[in-house]
């Protein structure tokens, strides 16, 4: 296929991608008026830069609003649309120069059509923008390893994502393993970061919401698959120290060992468990069987294909897409309740390898002699 004819078949791709997304966006009549979208919100409207959560969500909001009146609902979800639109687009060029334009546009289809990456666009989470920093990290590793700006851009899009969703930065381990000029990766971070940690630590508004997870996964209540109301706990306060929250963690860790291993092996199968986020998407998608079954298991060939990529087609050109999966697997499922809506943010990765697979076996570039990791 020439080039123009690749040109038109991927911006077809995307023109479909939108519009589906922009059309949902301007029929949805639910209101983000629950949960965490009304934290965020109110944090929207409120004075100041929030800190907890992290400022880069409501800062979203409140430019929208800003532009387009306060808590106008329809134009955050029509803007979150052009940026999943986008992601479509990012994804379909990681895809390709990793294994072809025929793995590029199977992506591309199968992002363009996810329901969960149109359904999370009529929220006020923080889902549609860090599906996007997760396209954005992959695609950094595309880049010509000779220029000097990979690491510290690679470094920025982390940040960023930090400021918009601390988890993210789950990733980064899995990311550091893979650069090229790791000190370079690891100042530019610290140079970008400590600002911020100076200010929220200077002005007392550290926040102790990871702490408080890492309790919340581990303590007399918890099974690793559902939410656990501190309160309900041993220690009962929401407003305890960051320390207070990590020693009761880690007292539980240590005197109930086998409850502990329950908990993780628990947090494991989410990986596997059905996709439907009930709590935040009840509202959207409304009450009708057969979306909540396509929403409970769409996820599971993304799975199957995903996996079976990554075992049989790992190399050299896209072994950092694994590392990057398996790091922020391996940090979200040992300090957190690991939500299913959590495991979407490894979904982009999957869609890549399942891609891979679906786009044939021979990956373009891949020498007789290498090895398979």
């Amino acid at each position: 296929m020439g080039r123009y004819r690749r040109i038109i078949t991927v911006t077809i791709i995307v023109l479909v991608a939108g519009v589906i997304r922009i059309y949902f966006a301007v029929n949805c009549k639910a209101l983000p008026d629950y949960s965490d979208m009304a934290l965020y919100n109110s944090l929207a409207m409120s004075d100041g830069i929030p800190t907890v959560p992290p400022p880069g969500y409501p800062i979203f909001l409140r430019a929208i609003y800003s532009i387009f009146g306060a808590y106008n609902y329809k134009a955050v979800f029509v803007i979150q649309a052009l940026v999943s639109s986008l992601t479509v687009l990012i994804i379909y060029w990681v895809s390709s120069r990793i294994a072809g334009f025929k793995a590029g546009v199977i992506s591309a289809i199968i992002t363009c059509f996810y329901p969960f990456f149109i359904a999370y666009n009529l929220t006020t989470l923080t889902e549609s923008l860090s599906l996007l920093i997760v396209a954005l990290v992959m695609a950094s590793f595309q880049l010509p390893s000779e220029k000097k700006f990979k690491e510290p851009l690679t470094a920025f899009i982390m940040c960023l994502g930090y400021l918009i969703r601390p988890p993210l930065m789950y990733f980064w381990p899995g990311v550091l393993i893979c650069q090229k000029r790791k000190v370079a990766f690891i100042a530019a971070t610290a140079i970008l970061l400590v600002p911020w940690i100076t200010y929220t630590t200077a002005t007392g508004q550290t926040s102790n919401r990871i702490a408080r997870a890492l309790y919340k996964s581990y303590n007399e209540k918890s099974n690793g698959k559902v939410y656990v109301n501190v309160p309900d706990t041993k220690l009962k306060s929401m407003d305890l120290s960051s320390g207070e929250y990590i020693r009761g963690a880690l007292e539980f860790m240590k005197n109930n060992k086998m409850q502990t291993l329950d908990i993780l092996l628990g947090k494991v199968s989410v990986i596997f468990s059905a996709g439907y986020d009930s709590w935040v998407l009840k509202k959207i998608i409304g009450d009708e069987h057969y979306m909540k079954t396509i929403f409970r298991h769409v996820y599971l060939p993304i799975m199957i294909f995903g996996f079976v990529g990554l075992i049989r087609l790992c190399s050299k050109r896209n072994r950092h897409l694994a590392i990057m999966l398996f790091s922020y697997l391996f940090f979200n499922i040992l300090t957190a309740i690991f939500k299913v809506r959590y495991r979407l943010m490894i979904e982009p990765i999957l869609i890549v390898y399942a891609s891979i697979l679906l786009g044939g076996f021979r990956i373009p570039g891949r020498g007789r002699n290498e090895k398979r990791v």
